[in-house]
């Protein structure tokens, strides 16, 4: 096997491509058998071609991208492994009857305060934004008088 040499990290390009590899072989060992070959042909076809258009065939080798795959192939295996071991452990130690999510905050809307009338803009029959202050600046005056 062909050592592999990892992209420089200025190479958006090879790190898109290594990363779509990551993913097809994570996809592989899950058993997700056709979504890895969609997504193989699809995505990573697309980007190998780029690649090698943008900077000539020899920018990834055929050999290079076999042990780029040997790589992250054993990388998922171990990856999905140790999952499949650490999930059942984090599992048993979330609590039984996890906190429940606080209520949500209702805004304090007085009910009893008669709104003032508005009178219609000029245009469109929607209230001025001096009229909207006004009401606003009313409910506000008499809430605090309230308490």
């Amino acid at each position: 096997m062909l050592p592999v040499r990892l992209p420089p990290v200025e190479d958006e390009a090879l790190v898109r491509i290594t990363r779509l590899v990551r993913r097809v072989c994570v996809l592989r060992e899950q058993g997700e058998t056709a979504e890895a070959k969609r997504l193989e042909d699809e995505k990573l076809g697309s980007e190998i071609r780029d690649l090698r258009l943008s900077q000539g065939p020899q920018a990834l080798p055929e050999g290079e991208l076999a042990a780029l795959f040997a790589t992250e192939s054993k990388r998922a295996i171990e990856a999905v492994a140790l999952a499949e071991m650490l999930i059942p452990q984090l599992l048993g130690r979330l609590p039984a009857n996890p906190v429940p999510a606080p209520a949500p905050v209702r805004p304090f809307v007085p009910t009893s305060v008669p709104a003032p009338e508005l009178r219609p803009a000029t245009m469109g029959g929607s209230p001025a934004i001096p009229d909207l202050l006004d009401a606003m600046l009313a409910r506000e005056r008499t809430a605090l008088r309230r308490t």
